[in-house]
């Protein structure tokens, strides 16, 4: 009866051990895997600061752009006015050299 009592503790310290030990695994296991999980975090962190960069920047570009256009757009404006007062100029002296022809040539036929 002793010896089996014995034997008895004996398997529940192995029992223990063999817990502790696979504890022990598993803690290890935990470490490995939550020090690639920062890992990776680390490296998407330092992706997305990129990324944000590379939008900011992109955006930058396309505000100039976007200047740019409003820029020739208003120079497209400006050159299609002068365009005009010059066409009205030109009606106008052609009407004043016509006019004065017409007086001239009246004055010729007297």
């Amino acid at each position: 009866k002793l010896a089996a009592e014995q034997l008895a503790k004996e398997m529940q310290e192995l029992s223990k051990k063999k817990i502790v030990e696979n504890n022990e695994i598993k803690a290890k296991e935990t470490e490995h895997l939550v020090r690639e999980t920062e890992e990776r975090h680390r490296i998407e962190a330092e992706e997305l600061r990129r990324l944000k960069s590379e939008l900011a920047s992109k955006e930058a570009e396309w505000l100039d752009k976007k200047i740019e256009v409003k820029s020739y757009e208003k120079a497209s404006e400006s050159a299609r006015l002068d365009l005009q007062a010059t066409r009205l100029e030109a009606e106008r002296i052609s009407k004043k050299f016509e006019e004065s022809s017409q007086k001239h040539f009246e004055e010729i036929a007297k």
